[in-house]
């Protein structure tokens, strides 16, 4: 095994920290024929990791700023993404070239987190994220499924492998696409 993932210990949510089965309804489409009915569609997301930064989070779940203003709300969503595994997120779309990048974690698109143990008695397989497909939660909303059972707070990714992955990501989320009409010559 490269790595072991860490405890997680209670009180605020980590980075880097993996969390199982959160069941989120949401919105498709809203009727206007049916009295603005709206539709849902149920996503259920099996095992995920929380890339928000973990100071907002502690700020939140400690009450606020300092000094506190009252109501205050330092965050509202939480970001997560998704944990494939590789039969999960391998498809027509990922040639073996391009599968053997994401593999080697050389693809920007892509982060592989490999196979590891987590508390010294399970073994977690390889996991690959895609930077493609975040998506948000409340946080307050969080903590209550935590609180009740419902989400488990399974593990945290070491420091050193956390930081490649975050220098990854928001490398992804802040590349710049120059739009052809700027790669022109004058």
């Amino acid at each position: 095994m490269a790595f072991r993932y860490l405890k997680v210990a209670s009180g605020y949510f980590r980075q880097g920290e993996i969390l199982d089965n959160i069941i989120i309804p949401e919105p498709v489409a809203i009727s206007p024929d049916d009295d603005n009915l709206v539709s849902l569609s149920i996503n259920h997301h099996r095992r995920m990791v929380l890339l928000s930064p973990e100071c907002d989070m502690k700020s939140h779940h400690d009450g606020g700023s300092s000094p506190p203003v009252p109501n205050l709300k330092t965050m509202n969503h939480i970001v997560l993404f998704d944990l494939f595994e590789e039969g999960e997120i391998r498809n027509k779309e990922l040639n073996s070239g391009i599968w053997s990048r994401v593999k080697d974690n050389s693809h920007f698109r892509y982060y592989h987190l490999p196979k590891a143990t987590l508390h010294a008695q399970d073994d977690m397989p390889d996991y690959y994220i895609d930077f493609k497909r975040p998506f948000g939660i409340g946080i307050d909303f969080m903590s209550t499924l935590v609180s009740g059972q419902i989400v488990k707070r399974v593990g945290l990714i070491p420091y050193p492998l956390l930081m490649d992955l975050l220098h990854r990501y928001h490398s992804y989320i802040g590349k710049v696409w120059l739009h052809d009409k700027y790669m022109e010559s004058p």
